[in-house]
């Protein structure tokens, strides 16, 4: 089971994510050209990223679980993120 965390109307899961495939902020920063504080705040629920972010730290997470451990993985972005609607 994943925390969840929340800012605004958006959930993520990435810091759980991320640690289950043994990927550190920095190896995941780094792909993304973004700085390790960057994704620290996203996953502290700080920062919402824009949809294009969300969808490339997704595709960073396959790839780097990839290069390191060699098969496919199925991971999509409502797991990683997901947007709520208030009421």
């Amino acid at each position: 089971m994943f925390h969840a965390r929340q800012r605004g109307s958006l959930l993520n899961n990435l810091r759980d994510i991320r640690k289950k495939l043994k990927i550190s902020q920095e190896e995941l920063a780094q792909s993304l050209h973004k700085t390790k504080s960057y994704i620290s705040k996203i996953e502290n629920g700080k920062v919402d990223p824009p949809f294009k972010m969300a969808f490339l730290i997704t595709e960073s997470l396959k790839q780097i679980y990839l290069e390191n451990t060699g098969p496919y993985l199925e991971l999509q972005i409502n797991q990683v993120f997901k947007i709520e609607e208030k009421m």
